[in-house]
């Protein structure tokens, strides 16, 4: 290290000086003048990282949803595989770090329909016969197939085509929590090889995804999250609930003293990208630790601009039917929830030969609202106008109404 300046503050006889002395690192260089490498963190330097990590990561996401004062109140929403994964999957490379979590997929057959996937494959197709004709029948019943093909223009090395890895050059495993673990394996391989080995070639090979190099910032990763891959004659496929691309190895960037400061920023970011995503579902490609802010910014304007729209519908209509808010919540779901998927009048049926205690063969709530995690909100919605309860506090008959019709759905 050099001396590049000395700052002198003063304020006139008596104040107090601060002097500031402003290093500069350099890298070490050898006789003939070539820079060394910076020291590089061990697969022991990184798990006990991770070890420490998963648990202030876990700590600070209780504090953001522990309710006001102590926290902020967010929803328990599973933002983040650090919170429940039972075996994440750290691969320890030449130049890079990936952490990903491919055990759990969907439950559909995600390859034919639904995806969200990318399949890797060449021109002409090496699509099999029978997957072009069940895909050409999918798609002239209107199913959505949420799979994009991808060409290579050149032939891809056969452990790339086929998603090798291969051996690790060492092993270990760490719990993290409870009985969850990390499993940290170190590979003689470069940050770029093995991506496109664990996405078969559509990224870094097919596709730029513009990795950073490691002049960048520590802790901006690029994080996939609910994708899959799969080559194009189907000899294997990996979904990817959870992939994230880290290009630093440094050892400071592995230092445990920063973690305290990071999952605060972790977890706020893994927050924003959860509000922001569809709520339909669908993959998605973060570049970086803020590239979250914008859509999530967008989410609060839309959110605004249909809190105005309902506060005029309320001031001008307020005596109307329920029919014209139903229809403007049914136009603007994000003010019944900002997180799940919204149906309005969905129809549940009594099975075969029942019917409810007063002879119903359905119950139709007004909207329903479902969640990732497979949890669900119902809703009743009534005018405004209607009263909840007596001047002495006593329940009116419109309130018993919607709070009979809860009693229904519960049964």
């Amino acid at each position: 290290m050099e001396a590049t300046s000395l700052i002198a503050i003063g304020a006139g006889l008596g104040a107090v000086s601060i002097a500031i002395l402003v290093w500069r690192t350099r890298a070490m260089k050898t006789k003939n003048g070539e820079n060394l490498p910076a020291q590089m963190a061990s697969s022991s330097d990184i798990s006990k990282y991770l070890e420490r990590y998963v648990s202030a990561y876990i700590s600070e996401y209780e504090r953001f949803t522990a309710p006001p004062p102590k926290g902020g109140g967010y929803p328990k929403f599973p933002i983040s595989p650090y919170l429940n994964a039972a075996r994440l999957k750290c691969m320890v490379l030449n130049d890079g770090v990936v952490i990903f979590d491919s055990k759990t997929s969907p439950e559909y057959q995600w390859r034919k329909s639904g995806g969200a996937a990318l399949k890797i494959d060449y021109e002409p197709t090496v699509t099999p016969d029978r997957v072009t004709q069940l895909l050409e029948e999918l798609a002239e019943q209107g199913t959505k197939l949420g799979i994009y093909r991808i060409v290579s223009k050149e032939k891809l090395e056969e452990a790339v085509w086929e998603g090798t890895v291969g051996e690790p050059i060492d092993a270990t495993t760490q719990k993290v929590a409870g009985d969850r673990c990390i499993q940290i394996d170190s590979y003689d391989l470069s940050l770029s090889d093995a991506i496109a080995r664990l996405t078969y070639g559509a990224f870094c090979r097919v596709l730029d995804i513009k990795l950073p190099d490691n002049s960048s910032d520590f802790w901006g990763p690029q994080i996939i999250r609910q994708l899959g891959f799969f080559p194009a004659d189907e000899n294997s496929q990996t979904f990817y609930d959870y992939l994230e691309v880290l290009v630093h190895r440094e050892k400071a960037a592995w230092d445990c003293r920063n973690i305290r400061v990071r999952v605060k920023a972790d977890v706020r970011r893994d927050f924003g990208q959860y509000i922001s995503r569809r709520p339909e579902g669908g993959g998605t490609i973060s570049f970086g630790s803020d590239d979250w802010i914008g859509e999530f910014n967008t989410v609060l304007d839309n959110l605004q601009q249909a809190i105005d729209g309902l506060q005029d519908l309320l001031h001008q209509q307020a005596t109307e039917t329920e029919d014209i808010f139903h229809s403007y919540l049914e136009e603007n779901p994000i003010l019944l929830d900002a997180y799940g998927v919204c149906e309005s009048k969905p129809k549940f049926k009594y099975p075969a030969g029942e019917k409810s205690p007063i002879g119903k063969v359905h119950v139709e709530p007004d909207c329903i609202i479902s969640y990732r995690d497979r949890s669900y909100k119902l809703i009743e919605i009534e005018r405004p106008s209607k009263g909840m309860a007596t001047r002495k506090g006593h329940p009116r008959q419109d309130f018993n109404q919607a709070a009979f019709q809860t009693g229904e759905w519960l049964q």
